[in-house]
């Protein structure tokens, strides 16, 4: 038996080349549907071929650009110094080439080019690639302008060692500090942070979230000033470095007033407090009311221990004034006064009542004219009203000793009378 002759695979020749020439059509279609910038080019630099994107960006013809030189796609006075990048390249002492590109009409495309050695058509050839930057160039002009003119304060820092690469006009206003002071060192440095606890935080919160969003701080300025900032920002990424965009809204001034406000609501506690003033506001349209702290001390709860309704503050009032209180609230809603006044009596939780004397106003209307809000305030006049009594107890009695007294007066005044008259009667007698 003969041994078998091995197996051999065989294509017939019009079926390679009819996959030979569906590969070229398959390459020509990706070489042209690629948006970037294609050149091939002749070890020299002669253009043997480019793509669509390359007629298309820079407005020559196919014609033309294969009739030029690599070197002649670049701005006339930048050609020199292609050249030598280039060379750079082939080297292996650089990787891109940042210049740009010249249009026909002059104008400059902005490219970033990357070079190698191949083959193309069976002989040796250079192929280029020229990515377009304009979009990414008309980004970063945006940014540019957003970052300057921007009236928050705003910086670029370096990471991971965070220091200042940039900073923008507002920085300067807000700070005090100019550009050559900050750029190249860090906030540490600076000492721009009195509180060294947040700025770990800070820190912490960047590691782990790559973001800071609506954070309140105070920075130390120049000039040993605090000033307080709503801090924002997060990781970008240019040219494959890291930096930390940080943007600052300066709200010294709402911080101050929101002290200024503090101080006073402070002060005025204290003065209810020292004149033992207990203050409510009523909202219509929740039915809600709510008390100071003083309010709940003139009736003996601790604060807070009362349901902030208007049902809650009806059932303390004293069972025999709350249809008079009612019928005052209701001249008050109804038009019929223009404030609320009542002196009653409350009831205390240890079961006693005091005497209140009661008043408030409408502070709040709708669009429509309505009460919205009613607040005021309360005192306590158990005080004035025992006195009132005592008074009223006092002037009855004196009323009481009064007629007492007229009628012995007017006894001791028939009687005074009567003996005159028996002298008289007795005198004559004797005569």
């Amino acid at each position: 038996m003969r041994p078998r002759s091995p197996v051999r695979s065989h294509v017939p020749p019009p079926v390679a080349s009819q996959a030979a020439g569906e590969a070229a059509e398959n390459f020509h279609a990706f070489f042209e549907a690629m948006t970037d910038l294609i050149f091939v080019g002749t070890p020299d630099g002669h253009i043997l071929f480019c793509n669509t994107a390359v007629t298309r960006a820079l407005g020559y013809s196919s014609g033309e650009i294969t009739t030029m030189h690599i070197l002649d796609v670049h701005p006339a006075d930048r050609r020199a110094e292609a050249e030598t990048i280039f060379a750079a390249m082939f080297r292996g002492e650089r990787s891109t080439c940042p210049l740009p590109l010249a249009r026909k009409d002059g104008t400059l495309v902005p490219v970033e080019t990357r070079v190698w050695a191949g083959r193309w058509n069976g002989a040796d050839c250079i192929f280029g690639i020229s990515k377009d930057l304009s979009a990414e160039l008309e980004a970063q002009q945006r940014f540019e302008r957003l970052f300057r003119s921007n009236p928050a304060a705003m910086a670029l820092s370096s990471l991971p060692d965070r220091r200042f690469t940039d900073i923008n006009d507002a920085f300067v206003a807000v700070t005090g500090y100019m550009r050559g002071e900050v750029l190249g060192r860090s906030a540490e440095e600076l000492g721009l942070f009195p509180d060294p606890a947040q700025q770990v935080s800070i820190a912490s919160q960047l590691q782990d979230t790559g973001r800071i969003t609506g954070q309140e701080l105070r920075i130390r300025c120049c000039d040993g000033s605090l000033r307080d900032g709503l801090f924002s920002g997060e990781v970008v990424v240019s040219q494959g470095h890291e930096h930390f965009l940080t943007v600052m809204v300066d709200i010294t001034g709402r911080k101050e007033a929101e002290r200024r406000i503090a101080d006073s609501e402070q002060k005025l506690r204290d003065i209810l407090s020292a004149t033992r003033t207990g203050t409510w506001d009523w909202d219509l349209a929740s039915g809600t009311v709510q008390h100071n702290d003083q309010w709940y001390v003139l009736l003996g709860y601790p604060p807070g221990a009362i349901d902030s309704t208007v049902e809650a503050f009806i059932a303390l009032v004293h069972p025999a004034d709350r249809a008079g209180v009612g019928q005052r609230i209701g001249d008050l809603l109804e038009g019929r006064s223009e404030s609320y006044a009542s002196d009653h009596r409350m009831l205390c939780q240890d079961g006693s009542a005091i005497w209140v004397q009661d008043r408030g106003r409408i502070v709040e209307r709708s669009t429509e004219g309505r009460p919205r809000r009613i607040a005021g305030s309360f005192i306590d006049i158990s005080a004035r009203k025992a006195a009132e009594l005592n008074l009223q107890e006092a002037n009855t009695r004196l009323a009481e000793q009064s007629v007492v007294a007229t009628r012995l007066a007017s006894e001791a005044e028939q009687a005074s009378r009567a003996k005159s008259a028996f002298l008289a009667n007795m005198s004559h007698e004797i005569r």
